[in-house]
């Protein structure tokens, strides 16, 4: 499911987009992909309160469990999905486009 970033203050515009998508064979589980905020709205926390906002609405939606994966060189998103308590649980190098992959995990509080 993809859903609109409208984060901007004084409603400035779209921010951006993300994606929630099932696990498949695991119903309460969730997978964060396809964040973008808009090149023009980075370096002004907007990443972070993306990321918040997609923990918001996997709750809402009844999830019980989000992973997320990370190029390792993605040093901004590495921060935001730790400073937003998601957990290191592996890495492994993608043969398709050489890029170390850090997968993360975040149980979901009721």
């Amino acid at each position: 499911m993809r859903f609109a970033l409208n984060i901007s203050p004084q409603g400035q515009g779209m921010t951006g987009f993300y994606e929630l998508n099932t696990f498949p064979g695991c119903n309460q589980m969730v997978v964060l992909n396809h964040v973008l905020v808009y090149p023009d709205k980075r370096g002004s926390g907007f990443g972070t309160r993306a990321n918040q906002i997609q923990v918001q609405q996997a709750k809402i939606l009844g999830y019980d469990y989000i992973i997320c994966t990370v190029i390792s060189t993605n040093l901004a998103q590495l921060r935001i999905v730790m400073k937003n308590g998601f957990k290191e649980l592996d890495s492994f190098d993608n043969i398709e486009t050489g890029n170390t992959v850090k997968i993360f995990g975040k149980k979901l509080l009721k």
